[in-house]
């Protein structure tokens, strides 16, 4: 019952998003964030992810308004991801200003693609769908959800804009063959890996981090690229930042993938403490503690 009740809801904010004007979608959009916030949709979680990050000193209320600051801003990304279809791709393309376009000319000149390693900052899926607007083959390797009727709706529009899903955990072969025919394959690299992922930094607390993408990368030969896009304002504009390949200095693998994950780290770092309240915080990105 509870899953049709979340595809019913999921539907309705679908079609809310598919016929507001676009100059209300954002209004609607934060009050949709606020509504979660203030229902307490994750709400401990991220008010104690915020502590962690920024240390537990702050004036009182902070984290509480860049809490809600942080669920507005998912609120308005949620808006936009859903009225994608309706977008005009050449429209789209120019909704994105590119930093860094060099270095994704390079992997594709080259002709073996390259790994992109992102996070839940910003709206990353404008980042993917206006790369896909600009002509560039893009591949998102996703972890499906557990609803599968939402699913195939998020899937849907994902593949409705240009850009390859492939699914996680069944991916090796399928990433290959990405990766083979020159795409830009795109990991989330900022969730919990429990025991699975490497411990790196991440705002100074040791994160469990995970090791996939690099390793790919690695063992492919290809360009490891860490990516972030943000919102510049409520009409629509966002900036993607493709940072320069990150390069190991160690021939063995556990220590390489280490050295990668360990500047991905700090590269989200820097990037999120910019605009705190486009990071996604109310994931636990700290749940695994070192033994």
């Amino acid at each position: 019952m509870s899953e049709s009740l979340e595809t019913l809801g999921v539907r309705a904010v679908l079609g809310l998003a598919r016929t507001l004007p676009r100059g209300a979608a954002p209004g609607v959009g934060r009050a949709l964030g606020r509504a979660a916030f203030a229902a307490g949709v994750r709400r401990a979680v991220c008010l104690e992810n915020l502590g962690r990050a920024f240390g537990t000193a702050a004036e009182t209320g902070v984290y509480e308004r860049l809490g809600r600051h942080a669920y507005e801003h998912v609120g308005m990304s949620a808006l936009e991801f859903l009225r994608l279809p309706h977008e005009d791709p050449a429209a789209l393309r120019d909704r994105m200003d590119v930093q860094g376009e060099q270095h994704i000319r390079a992997a594709l000149a080259a002709g073996n693609g390259a790994i992109v390693a992102s996070g839940h900052f910003g709206n990353w899926e404008m980042m993917g769908a206006c790369a896909a607007a600009r002509g560039w083959p893009v591949t998102f390797v996703v972890q499906r959800l557990r609803n599968s009727a939402v699913d195939r709706i998020v899937q849907g529009i994902r593949t409705g804009v240009g850009i390859e899903v492939v699914e996680r955990g069944m991916a090796l072969r399928r990433v290959h063959a990405s990766l083979a025919a020159n795409r830009l394959v795109h990991f989330m690299c900022d969730q919990d890996a429990r025991r699975r992922g490497v411990f790196v930094p991440l705002f100074g607390v040791p994160a469990s981090t995970p090791k996939g993408a690099a390793q790919l990368a690695l063992r492919m030969g290809v360009p490891f690229i860490p990516a972030f896009g943000w919102r510049l304002d409520e009409d629509g504009r966002h900036c993607a930042d493709f940072t320069p390949p990150v390069v190991a200095r160690a021939t063995e693998e556990d220590a390489a993938v280490l050295e990668l994950l360990t500047e991905f780290n700090r590269r989200l770092e820097a990037a999120v403490r910019r605009v705190p309240e486009q990071y996604w915080w109310a994931h636990r990105r700290w749940k695994t503690r070192p033994l």
